[in-house]
């Protein structure tokens, strides 16, 4: 049974996969695709200050007129990661419970939570780890 008064890290992926402001939209979804990663973290220097979803670049993509994504129109030449970003993030401190996360996931605003030291991200919990320590 999941104890949620335990330390937010019993669910946490530590060192998450996570975007520069200046990369490359087309670098990113290619990363998040292959990687099977539905949010991820974009810090500056290791500081979060932002997060982007597939769902955010995918939008991008359906706004693109289909007869050119074959051409070869790349998500670059339309917008950034800076413009498709969220830029305010709630975030929980690592000393959290794990009743902070699953209280902020019961909002239903959103489905990953990044864990940040001052402002320092060290790790990020999704609904899927979620799940999966509902499971064990």
């Amino acid at each position: 049974m999941l104890d949620l008064e335990a330390n937010v890290r019993r669910l946490m992926t530590p060192n998450p996969w996570a975007v520069r402001v200046e990369d490359s939209l087309t670098d990113v979804w290619t990363g998040m695709l292959n990687g099977g990663f539905h949010h991820v973290p974009v810090v500056s220097d290791n500081r979060l200050v932002g997060m982007l979803s597939i769902t955010d670049l995918a939008q991008v993509l359906r706004d693109i007129p289909r007869e050119l994504h074959d051409t070869g129109v790349i998500l670059d030449e339309v917008s950034t990661v800076d413009k498709l970003m969220t830029h305010m993030v709630d975030t929980v401190p690592v000393s959290a419970r794990v009743r902070d996360v699953v209280e902020r996931f019961a909002l239903g605003r959103y489905h990953a939570v990044p864990v940040v030291d001052g402002d320092t991200l060290v790790g990020i919990v999704t609904t899927t780890d979620l799940a999966r320590a509902l499971l064990v």
